[in-house]
């Protein structure tokens, strides 16, 4: 399972000060989700004047993959399948 985790240094820094265990998809500050399934991620943030978004470049599923997250049905794909993700977001 892939996932993200986006929010200033300091809500970072609170949360695990905290101890409030686990980030979720729940908090009010840091804002975080999962994207997709595989393994080898490689990963470049980028920034503009008003968006911050990240690239992901990583390996599909093989079919024979079982999932124990039980979290959406995988695709699988051939062996070294590449799969490109990417999305930005406002930053106000």
């Amino acid at each position: 399972m892939l996932e993200y985790s986006y929010g200033e240094w300091n809500d970072f820094e609170k949360h695990f000060e905290s101890e409030m265990g686990y980030i979720t998809s729940c908090h009010d500050d840091i804002l975080h989700g999962m994207y997709d399934m595989g393994t080898n991620p490689s990963v470049a943030l980028y920034t503009d004047k008003f968006n911050v978004g990240m690239i992901a470049v990583h390996e599909a599923l093989q079919s024979g993959f079982h999932d124990n997250s039980n979290c959406g049905v995988p695709r699988y794909h051939k062996a070294g399948t590449l799969i490109v993700d990417a999305w930005s977001l406002t930053v106000y």
